[in-house]
């Protein structure tokens, strides 16, 4: 009977891989756990554009515009069609923003609109 049919028969323990170094150990974590940092990059890009309006609320207008022109790339909202959630009213018509901000029917003009 040859010796590779010997079902008894076991291979020799592999030596444990060498220690990583820099990069190398970096990336190695990262392949461990990388469906993790995808969840939590993705909870922040969610998470972020509610903050803005909680930043203006407390009076941090420098974050919260940086959160907004960071997501103007991104998003097409128009103020008509957007929720306001420290207003009087949760939605504003297309009229009642025009009465206080007088911008045309320009799209590109009303998404600069901050409320």
């Amino acid at each position: 009977m040859d010796i590779t049919q010997n079902p008894r028969r076991r291979a020799a323990p592999l030596a444990p891989p060498p220690p990583r170094a820099g990069l190398g150990r970096v990336l190695a974590g990262f392949g461990r756990s990388w469906f993790l940092w995808l969840i939590v990059i993705s909870g922040i890009w969610v998470g972020l554009p509610w903050l803005a309006p909680l930043f203006m609320r407390f009076g941090w207008e420098a974050p919260a515009s940086w959160v907004y022109f960071l997501y103007s790339f991104q998003c097409h909202q128009l103020p008509e069609r957007s929720l306001f959630l420290f207003g009087s009213k949760l939605m504003y018509s297309l009229e009642e923003i025009r009465a206080v901000w007088p911008a045309g029917s320009d799209p590109l003009i009303l998404r600069q609109f901050i409320g």
